[in-house]
Order: structure tokens, then sequence, then C-alpha cells
């Protein structure tokens, strides 16, 4: 199911056993996915070698499809933020839909689906795709029953302590890590945060939204539960790591995630006090 613009293939065989090989595939400007069959009593299985990481450089703003399983029957991309996941009344696809079934690139017909999560417009985040119904159902169940895994990045106010992530942690089973924190004009203390849930359905993001707000750390944005400001479009929320199935792909935490942090605190800096 991925248009394989570039492979290489390296094939061993001999008397009486089934032939072993290794499949690289080439799925966007930055990233190689690498594949590699293990033979076992003549049955050749599919395993996936290597996940696929996004460069930090490669642009938040633009979709792509960063990885897949072994089959090829489950891929992940990555949607930016103000690409809408809703399909029109009218009937059709959604417009992240319709930029999936041009990526995808398959002779047979059909669209590309895109499987749970179903981010919001203005989230942006790694999600499943697939022609399979059957593998859709199976990312999307994985999701539900918390067997996929997941991990998200969020710029929140003010600096969870380690006394406020165990609370949310024995309350809600969501795992909080701070990446970085920040002294800043406007917004006052900010921290970028990773998110993972240890509990439950893997992207709950409307019980994340709830249980960083019960606790005073909201996320920044437009979004249901967020800390809302003049100037501020979209949501600093975003699904950075998703895995299910063979198919792992990692994206850093945007940069515009960091920029947030960089230029508040540029603010204060400029009034002459100390970051």
């Amino acid at each position: 199911l991925i248009r394989r613009r570039h492979s290489a293939v390296a094939v061993a065989a001999g008397p009486g056993r089934a032939s072993c090989s290794t499949r690289c595939v080439w799925v966007n400007s930055h990233s190689w996915i690498r594949f590699a069959a293990t033979c076992r009593g003549g049955v050749s299985s599919m395993q996936e070698e290597a996940m696929a990481t996004v460069a930090p450089e490669a642009s938040e703003r633009q979709p792509r499809i960063v990885a897949a399983n072994a089959v090829g029957d489950l891929l992940i991309a990555w949607k930016p933020a103000g690409t809408s996941m809703q399909r029109p009344r009218s009937g059709g696809q959604s417009q992240f839909e319709a930029w999936a079934s041009e990526a995808v690139g398959c002779a047979e017909p059909g669209p590309a689906l895109a499987a749970a999560p179903q981010l919001g417009r203005g989230v942006a985040g790694l999600v499943f795709l697939s022609r399979c119904p059957e593998a859709l159902r199976r990312a999307k169940a994985a999701l539900q029953s918390g067997e996929a895994e997941a991990t998200l990045a969020a710029v929140v106010q003010g600096e969870p302590s380690p006394r406020t992530i165990e609370e949310v942690n024995e309350v809600s089973g969501f795992g909080i890590r701070v990446l970085r924190s920040s002294e800043g004009l406007r917004f006052g203390r900010l921290s970028l945060i990773e998110v993972t849930t240890q509990c439950g359905p893997t992207l709950a993001i409307k019980a994340i939204r709830q249980a960083l707000a019960s606790v005073g750390h909201l996320i920044i944005g437009n979004g249901q539960s967020c800390a809302r400001a003049a100037g501020v479009s979209g949501t600093y929320l975003a699904v950075t790591r998703l895995a299910h199935g063979g198919a792992v792909a990692v994206f850093p935490p945007p940069a515009s995630f960091h920029q947030f942090l960089d230029a508040d605190a540029f603010r204060l800096q400029r009034k002459g006090a100390n970051p």
C-alpha cells in the first residue's frame, strides 16, 4: 500500500529452504523503513527491523506517511495542525482523507481510511491509515483497549511538580515527563511535557486535557479544557509516538512548541528581567 519510489531487496536461498529477504522502502524524504523475512520450517514471516523516526528539521506543517507494518496493510501518517479529519455533512472524504488517498497511491479502488485517533483540526499528530477494513478495525480496537502505544507532547501552563505528576498518575493513569520549562512575559511559567497513557484507552485526549486542567496545568490552545489566549491559534498538543501491529513511528515535539516558549521568554528578556 506504500507508493514504493525506491526499494532494495537482498535474497538468500538454498536447496530445500525458503528464500529470505531484506527490503528497504523509501516512504518520504527522511525515512527508510526496513523489513526482514525470517524463515521457520519453510514459512517466511515478515518482521519489522527498525522503526521510522522523522528528523527534527522535518516540516510539521506537511502531512506525510512515516511508517508501515511488515505486510503494508497498516500505515502511520503525520497529520499537521490545521488539517481537518472531519468528513463534511454533505458526504465524501475529509481533508485529511483526500490527502491520504493521493499519498498512499494504489491501483485498487476505494479511499485510504484514517483510523482512530480522530484528531481535531487544531491538533497535530500521528494517526493510522489503511485501505484494509480489518487492519483498520484492529487498530481502532487496540487504541480503545490500550494495547496500542502512544506518546503526546503538550505545552502547559506552569511546571508540574513531582508531587503533581504522581497525583495525576495515581488518579488518571497518565505518565508525565517535563521536557523543558521557561518563564515568559505574557504567559508566565510554561512547560513542554510528554504524556503517556498507562491504563485505559491509549489516546483519551479529552481525559488528558481534563486531568491536566484539574491540577492547574491547562494545555495552551483553543480546545476544550485549554488555556485560551489572544493571538494563539490551534492547540499545543500533538501525538508524537504511535505503535501497533509492527508499525512504529516517532515524531519529535513540533518545533512550534519550542518556539512558543522561546518567544515568550525572549519578551521577558527584552524587558530586562531574568528568564
